[in-house]
């Protein structure tokens, strides 16, 4: 459903490598570990978000899965530009999820419980690809926030 690239995650230049442990949260999201993201759902052809920091886009997706665990709307919206992807419960039974965004007229969708364990893995799979790459990131407060959001999912 969603992944990143970890072939095409940019270099930290050697000043933000030094400060990847202290720099802001506002830093993070904007301005460190900018990579390829791939989405896709049934019923919408595949998307590849190009660039994107992978904290903030980190970020907007537990935003999103918190409000859909909850039985609301959740969406991600893209800092690069004015692009937003929706996520909408379907009838009000129905586990299903209608995702949608604001650059056509495609609507897929997908399972709630789909999009929570994407989320989780996706949000698990980045955290420890940069701790991995750049060990001082986990003394950073803004990874302490990813990891408790995160922990809302289990």
């Amino acid at each position: 459903m969603v992944e990143f690239g970890r072939d095409s995650m940019r270099d930290l230049s050697a000043a933000q490598i030094a400060k990847v442990g202290t720099t802001s949260e506002m830093n993070l999201r904007y301005g460190y570990f900018e990579t390829d993201i791939n989405f896709a759902v049934q019923g919408r052809d595949p998307q590849v978000f190009r660039r994107i920091p992978l904290v903030d886009f980190m970020f907007c997706l537990l935003l999103s899965a918190r409000e859909i665990r909850q039985g609301e709307s959740g969406s991600i919206s893209f800092t690069e530009n004015d692009r937003v992807l929706g996520f909408t419960p379907g009838a009000p039974d129905s586990t299903e999820l209608v995702v949608t965004n604001s650059w056509d007229s495609q609507v897929g969708n997908c399972e709630a419980s789909e999009f929570l364990a994407a989320a989780s893995r996706f949000v698990d799979e980045g955290l420890e690809f940069i701790v991995q790459q750049y060990p001082l990131f986990a003394n950073n407060p803004t990874y302490r926030k990813l990891t408790d959001l995160r922990a809302e999912l289990a």
